[in-house]
């Protein structure tokens, strides 16, 4: 909790809220409040970003690849609902493109969105992954 408060005073209440996101409880935010004052994590989140072309690059490599498919279980990709406000629009269209492409290597594959949850689905949204969770247990049958 201390980390919480410091960082709300020192980078103000609404910079620790939007990083922690919309419904955060207050574990969440703290660990946000962690994250915006630890270097090594700044450094991290630097090194992931400057990648972020690599990485899109990489998943495309996998999702395209000759022969890749699931076997013909059921798949549920769960999207999140509400997006970052400042992401490149070419970002968000290839996260877009990924879930479909995912679901898609399946026969019995759905991308799903989860209203109102960001990419913390399962903390924000758990009765949607039961939801899911219980469909796939139901159409193996």
């Amino acid at each position: 909790m201390l980390a919480w408060r410091s960082a709300r005073g020192l980078l103000g209440a609404r910079v620790v809220d939007r990083m922690a996101g919309e419904g955060a409880t207050d574990e969440m935010r703290e660990q946000a409040a962690r994250s915006a004052r630890d270097p090594e994590a700044i450094r991290a989140m630097a090194r992931m970003l400057a990648r972020m072309d690599a990485h899109m690059s990489e998943v495309d490599a996998v999702l395209s690849a000759p022969g890749a498919r699931f076997p013909d279980v059921p798949v549920t990709v769960l999207a999140a609902g509400v997006r970052p406000e400042r992401m490149p629009r070419k970002y968000l269209d290839h996260v877009d493109e990924s879930h479909r492409r995912l679901a898609g290597l399946a026969p019995r594959g759905r991308v799903v969105v989860a209203e109102g949850a960001t990419h913390q689905v399962p903390y924000e949204r758990p009765d949607a992954v039961l939801q899911h969770v219980a469909w796939v247990l139901g159409a193996v049958r």
